[in-house]
């Protein structure tokens, strides 16, 4: 209901904001268990797919009228400190320099997230991205 609800209340705002420069941009972050699931995550998955399936709609109603709407799939762990606490991939990589490349390859940066995001923002409207996965390197 949140995500309709979101979409409710903006896409009016959004419409309204049409003929500029940039494209108004209406994105949401999913998962990877918007695509496939795990037996154990089965809520989860169905919360996710049904966001995705919204967004995909939205994505096809609105991008006519000139309004962009994507969703990103984010396929792995953010690189945050409490992620690094909480979830070290294992115990030789709990060992890893956090700066280092190889700590890197196993996390999604944020701030690599906000560039593919600005990315997706300023697309123009005949090549509008409706869904992107980020997904780090192994």
């Amino acid at each position: 209901n949140g995500a309709y609800n979101f979409a409710k209340a903006t896409l009016p705002l959004l419409l309204n904001a049409t003929g500029g420069a940039v494209v108004p941009t209406l994105l949401y972050t999913g998962a990877t268990a918007a695509v496939k699931a795990n037996a154990w995550l089965q809520p989860f998955a169905v919360s996710k797919h049904s966001l995705r399936a919204l967004v995909l709609a939205l994505a096809d109603e609105f991008a006519p009228q000139g309004v962009h709407v994507a969703h990103a799939i984010i396929d792995g762990i953010i690189r945050m400190p409490l992620t690094w606490i909480l979830k070290p991939l294992s115990s030789w990589h709990a060992k890893l320099d956090p700066n280092a490349a190889s700590f890197c390859s196993y996390y999604l940066g944020s701030f690599m997230i906000a560039d593919s995001y600005w990315h997706l923002h300023q697309q123009p409207l005949a090549h509008m991205t409706a869904e992107i996965a980020l997904r780090p390197f192994f």
